[in-house]
């Protein structure tokens, strides 16, 4: 045994802890093996005994007492198996980004009458259940009779469009997101103050910090005991450990100022939890409140200080502050900086035939009615099963990376240069039950949630709605386009609906007609026997001549793939970006002789928070790509 004081290093990424001992020696620890009921920082500059016998530093005692605060246990081959990495696994994926845009041959002049109107009856059949949430909150309904509305058919069939067509990706919402800091990269560069609305704007009042190692609030973080005559708060973050850190700051002379970007930063970052402190809304009210607004104990904040924050500083201005030392800071670049496409100043596909802000749509989207009785999978409705809200700063899901095994330390993050995000989300088609008892039911069958409060009733299996989208003045290349995004190839299907995550929304549709509209006839007279003349043409329509006009018309502007007339538009769906959407689109993948069945392939990862406690979003497994997914050997572990 040997004898020596426990301490840290600063490293150029933050901080290594060492026990020094002997004359000048040294030796690192992992705080990996830290027992869980110490903190490291609690740990520093004590007198520790150590074992490093058979050549690593094995165990660590408090000298004080003895109490074993580090063990170092060598995994045997059966737990390097189990932990060994799988890729990541998500009900979702991605169609990869086009960067070449293809400009639309179509216009918005509604005077030139030589091109195609007239109407597409169309047939949707579930394949799943499927549920359309109404204004009631149980399925959307006209007159008793459910249907699905003509604006969800629309929003799916558009996007259909734009991803064939290789359009632009311009329906986001630009903004800058947010990571956690941490000690290793930014613990050098965290400063402490008081934030305050001085003459106008927001200012940062520097002061002291100092953090107790003793004095720990239990079980009430955000706690704030302000004093004005000392000018000092002692306060509490949130839980660490099941205790919470404690810190006491005194506010000094000197302030300096914050720019519009750290406040508008702060606002914007939707992932802050709701029932910590917002630190603006309690400026604001006077008081400490959380994120809806709600008092944290009755805490007045003294207007001669402020709320306390840490903040962090580049090139002498404030970029982010917090309630925490290691807040959340954002990245260099937002998510627009990450949609690297070619700049093509005329509209796209999806934008001549849908139109925008600018243009009126050449398209429109009647709702479908259910055909037959309305047969619901249940007696009564039930709670689903929390869906998680999408996290695009898992970038190893979101952001091109150079393969699946890329390690954490060099995966893109959305502060790099060029990283492109990964394209277009989907979801792919998973089996699941109305049955409470099935392993893949949608039901939820533990306590509720408050983020999901509604219950549903889908539709059952095979519920038929029928339907009419009217079009006009397309192009045969345009219409092509359409009827490519509705109709597609045996054994693929659409996504509609809630609950896609889950495997609800399942759908096939066909098309029962097309119907083209003589415009020129149409005005020329009104009447046709005993009925209104509405100028259609009696000839059948040929679907797969427009969809191979379409098909011409994109292999022309696409420089890397060519054209086979043997093929026709079908040789659309062996591009290499498409191939994966078909993937994506694939109802069923047989995947009965493998080892990681489907639908623990597609499935949400544990993120720790579960009967488990596994938290499979540690390591930072990165997505595979959709042709991935579906090989047999990706996956080692259900």
């Amino acid at each position: 045994m040997k004898k020596g004081k426990l301490v840290s290093k600063s490293t150029k990424k933050g901080f290594d802890y060492i026990i020094e001992y002997g004359d000048g020696k040294s030796i690192k620890l992992d705080i990996r093996n830290l027992k869980q009921t110490f903190l490291i920082n609690d740990l520093l500059d004590q007198m520790v005994e150590f074992d490093n016998s058979g050549g690593n530093l094995s165990k660590i005692w408090l000298l004080s007492n003895k109490q074993m605060i580090y063990e170092f246990k060598k995994q045997g081959i059966r737990a390097n198996l189990i932990n060994q990495k799988d890729p990541a696994r998500a009900p979702y994926n991605f169609v990869p980004l086009n960067k070449n845009v293809v400009a639309s041959n179509g216009s918005n002049n509604f005077s030139i009458f030589e091109r195609q109107s007239g109407y597409i009856d169309i047939k949707i059949v579930s394949k799943s259940p499927l549920f359309i949430r109404g204004g009631d909150k149980l399925f959307s309904k006209i007159n008793d009779s459910p249907v699905i509305p003509g604006s969800s058919l629309r929003g799916l069939i558009r996007n259909l469009v734009n991803i064939i067509s290789y359009g632009k990706l311009n329906q986001f919402s630009d903004r800058i997101l947010f990571r956690r800091s941490n000690m290793l990269d930014d613990g050098t560069n965290v400063n402490a103050g008081f934030l305050r609305f001085d003459k106008g704007s927001y200012k940062i009042f520097e002061a002291t910090a100092n953090q107790s190692n003793s004095d720990y609030l239990s079980a009430a973080p955000h706690s704030y005991d302000f004093n004005n005559s000392t000018k000092t708060c002692k306060f509490s973050v949130g839980e660490f450990q099941n205790r919470c850190r404690v810190w006491v700051f005194t506010q000094q002379t000197k302030c300096i100022g914050l720019a519009d970007e750290a406040i508008k930063g702060y606002e914007s970052d939707d992932t802050r939890s709701e029932v910590a402190i917002d630190i603006l809304k309690s400026l604001k009210k006077g008081k400490i409140v959380d994120g809806n607004e709600n008092f944290i104990g009755n805490v007045d904040i003294p207007s001669q200080l402020g709320v306390p924050v840490f903040y962090r500083v580049e090139n002498d201005k404030v970029i982010s502050f917090g309630h925490a030392k290691y807040h959340r800071v954002p990245y260099t670049r937002s998510i627009g900086d990450h949609i690297i496409q070619k700049e093509e100043l005329e509209p796209d596909f999806s934008e001549s035939i849908f139109g925008t802000l600018a243009h009126p749509s050449k398209v429109f989207f009647e709702d479908c009615y259910l055909i037959g009785d309305t047969k619901y999978d249940l007696t009564e409705p039930k709670m689903p099963k929390v869906l998680s809200s999408p996290k695009p700063t898992t970038y190893q899901h979101y952001l091109e990376q150079p393969d699946i095994n890329t390690t954490p330390s060099h995966q893109k993050k959305w502060s790099g240069k060029d990283v492109p995000i990964r394209g277009y989300k989907n979801y792919w088609h998973r089996h699941t039950s109305s049955l409470i008892n099935d392993q893949n039911t949608w039901i939820e069958t533990g306590e509720g949630s408050n983020s999901n409060p509604d219950k549903i009733n889908p539709l059952s299996v095979n519920s038929t709605f029928t339907g009419r989208i009217r079009f006009e003045n397309l192009t045969n290349e345009e219409l092509g386009a359409l009827l490519f995004a509705i109709e597609l190839p045996d054994g693929l299907c659409h996504k509609l609906g809630m609950g896609k995550p889950l495997g609800l929304g399942s759908v096939l549709i066909s098309i029962n007609k097309v119907t083209i509209i003589d415009r020129k006839n149409r005005y020329k007279k009104l009447f046709k026997a005993h009925s209104w003349d509405m100028g259609v043409k009696d000839e059948p329509v040929d679907r797969d001549s427009f969809k191979n006009s379409f098909a011409q018309f994109l292999f022309s502007q696409l420089k890397e793939v060519k054209y086979d007339n043997t093929k026709g538009f079908m040789c659309i769906w062996e591009i290499d970006r498409l191939m994966k959407l078909k993937e994506i689109l694939t109802l069923k993948h047989n995947m009965n002789s493998t080892l990681v069945k489907w639908e623990n392939r597609t499935r949400y990862m544990e993120n720790g928070m579960g009967n488990t406690g596994i938290n499979e979003f540690k390591a930072r497994p990165i997505l595979p790509k959709p042709d991935e997914v579906v090989k047999p050997n990706t996956y080692k572990k259900p």
